[in-house]
C-alpha cells in the first residue's frame, strides 16, 4: 500500500501530541543550580525529527526549538548559543553518501559558514540523529557524524556517546571509537524504540553532568 506524505505527516503529528500528553513532569532536585540547556533541531520532508525532539525535550523538561524559527538559520546572523551552558542539536540524514551537507536542512550552511566564526569553545554539546536503517543501511545517521566533526573542531565538549547495539544498519559515519557520537533514532523502522532510547539518553546526559 502506498502511504501518502500527508498521512505520514498526520501520523507523526499525532505521535508528537500523544507524547506531549503523556510526558512526566520534570523538576530539578539537586542542590547545585541546573545548567541552562537548549534543544535545537532542523527538519525537512516527513517531519519525523520534531517527534524525536519533542520526546527528548519532554523527558528533559526542555522546549524543542526548530531552528527555522530562530536566526540560527540565517547564515548572516550571529546566533551563538551564548545564553546556554549546554545545547542538544539534532537533524535527519537525507544527503546519503555525501561528504558534507548531509542533513539538507538549514543546519548545513550554518555548520560551515557560521560555526567556525563564533566562539563555542567549552560549550557542552550533545547530538541526536535520525536515519533509516533498512532503506539506507550504508549511510545510517551519517549527518550526526558531520555534526560531531564540526562542533568538536570548534572546541565544544562533546557528550552523550551511546552504544550501537540494537540498530539495524551496515555502515555509518556517526561512529567514533566504537560508539555513536550521540543518540540515534530510526522513526521509520524502530519507532517503538524511540521513547526508551530517549529516556535512557537523557538519564545518561544527567549522569555525565550535561544538565
Amino acid at each position: 500500500m502506498k502511504i501518502t506524505n500527508s498521512l505520514i505527516l498526520l501520523q507523526a503529528t499525532a505521535s508528537a501530541e500523544f507524547i506531549r500528553l503523556t510526558l512526566p513532569e520534570v523538576s530539578v532536585t539537586d542542590d547545585a543550580p541546573a545548567k541552562s540547556v537548549g534543544l535545537f533541531y532542523a527538519t525537512v520532508r516527513f517531519k519525523r525529527t520534531p517527534v524525536v525532539a519533542t520526546v527528548i525535550a519532554g523527558i528533559a523538561g526542555l522546549k524543542a526549538i526548530d531552528i527555522a524559527d530562530t536566526d540560527i538559520a540565517d547564515t548572516d546572523g550571529n546566533f551563538d548559543f551564548h545564553e546556554f551552558d549546554s545545547i542538544i542539536v539534532g537533524a535527519p540524514t537525507y544527503n546519503t553518501g555525501g561528504d558534507d551537507h548531509r542533513s539538507t536542512t538549514a543546519w548545513d550552511d550554518w555548520l560551515y559558514e557560521v560555526l567556525p566564526n563564533i566562539d563555542i569553545s567549552g560549550k557542552n554539546v550533545a547530538i541526536f540523529g535520525l536515519g533509516k536503517g533498512i532503506r539506507y543501511p550504508d549511510n545510517f545517521c551519517d549527518g550526526a557524524g558531520e555534526f560531531y566533526d564540526r562542533f568538536s573542531e570548534a572546541g565544544a565538549n562533546m557528550f552523550g556517546f551511546s552504544s550501537t547495539d540494537g540498530y539495524d544498519y551496515n555502515k555509518t559515519k556517526a561512529v567514533r571509537n566504537g560508539q555513536f557520537v550521540g543518540k540515534m533514532f530510526d522513526q521509520w523502522y524502530q519507532m517503538d524504540e524511540t521513547w526508551g532510547r530517549a529516556n535512557e539518553w537523557v538519564e545518561q546526559l544527567r549522569d555525565e553532568g550535561f544538565f
